[in-house]
């Protein structure tokens, strides 16, 4: 027959303290992947970039605007039917990349 041994209450408590332990450990790599994931996602886009480029001691960021690319900016008026919007990627990226990397 098999024998149960209870564990006393500071057995009870070093258990509860090793797991809680792990948790936050888990939690906490969890945190730091995420960070990481967001931070390279970020490094990605066009501002990012240029922040790298500023980090590095560039003096110049280029970067490349389809001037060729012509299309009808739609500009919504008050009884006008047209929901249609169109975005210019140089527009409003280049603002905060100025603003961030003190071009």
């Amino acid at each position: 027959m098999a024998f149960i041994a209870k564990k006393s209450p500071e057995q009870q408590a070093q258990a509860v303290a090793e797991k809680e332990r792990k948790r936050q450990e888990a939690e906490e790599r969890q945190q730091a992947e995420q960070l990481e994931r967001n931070r390279r996602a970020f490094l990605a886009t066009p501002v990012g970039q240029a922040r790298q480029s500023f980090e590095q001691g560039d003096l110049v960021f280029q970067c490349s605007i389809d001037v060729m690319n012509q299309q009808a900016v739609i500009v919504a008026m008050v009884g006008s039917a047209a929901i249609q919007q169109t975005t210019d990627p140089a527009a409003s990226s280049m603002p905060y990349a100025g603003r961030d990397g003190n071009w």
